[in-house]
């Protein structure tokens, strides 16, 4: 059948009757012509549907540095960081620090216990605020940024693979360190050894 019109029979008998060449042209055109239709409509909703994922994923990022703003402001409140910013704007601020002491002592922060109950994070105790921290200090140094933290508390807050991955991530740069410095030690001591040979 055509496609809400005649029969394609009604058109095909005659001209294959005239010549098999006509009715065989006939077809291939009507298939051809079918298919592009499809073509076409299957492109539109497409196109449709990847500009609103697009749409979605940046209403979903959007959203995500919203919170992640909020979730800064509220850890500079609880920690005594004077002033408020955004999650870029923090992301440079190395001497924003947070001991393990200062992060057992304000667990029971109204803000922070916003920032825990919104990641499903249970801190009711000053045990559990030190094991939270000594999961999050992954190079147990005892200290760390506000974006370290944020990243171990929303890693926390995620799947297990997730808080696996943040883990993995940070000893990886501890490992990264400790090799370096390894290396300059080892470099330090054979140019030692090279000035003393050349001095014997």
């Amino acid at each position: 059948h055509g496609l809400g019109g005649i029969d394609w029979n009604y058109i095909a008998e005659p001209l294959f009757k005239c010549s098999k060449a006509t009715g065989a042209i006939y077809v291939m055109y009507m298939t051809f012509m079918s298919l592009c239709l499809l073509n076409t409509i299957t492109g539109i909703f497409v196109d449709r549907a990847t500009k609103s994922m697009q749409q979605n994923r940046e209403v979903l990022r959007l959203q995500q540095d919203i919170t992640r703003d909020r979730r800064i402001d509220a850890l500079n409140e609880c920690f005594g960081f004077s002033g408020s910013g955004s999650f870029n704007d923090v992301l440079g601020q190395e001497a924003v620090i947070v001991s393990k002491e200062m992060f057992v002592e304000c667990h029971g922060h109204d803000r922070l216990q916003a920032v825990f109950e919104e990641l499903g994070i249970h801190v009711e105790s000053k045990k559990s605020a030190r094991g939270v921290f000594n999961m999050v200090d992954v190079e147990r140094e005892g200290v760390l940024n506000v974006i370290e933290l944020l990243y171990g508390l929303e890693a926390m807050g995620g799947t297990a693979r997730q808080m696996d991955l943040y883990q993995q991530g940070r000893m990886v740069r501890t490992i990264n360190t400790n090799v370096g410095k390894l290396c300059q030690l080892l470099a330090g001591r054979q140019a030692n050894l090279e000035v003393k040979s050349e001095t014997q």
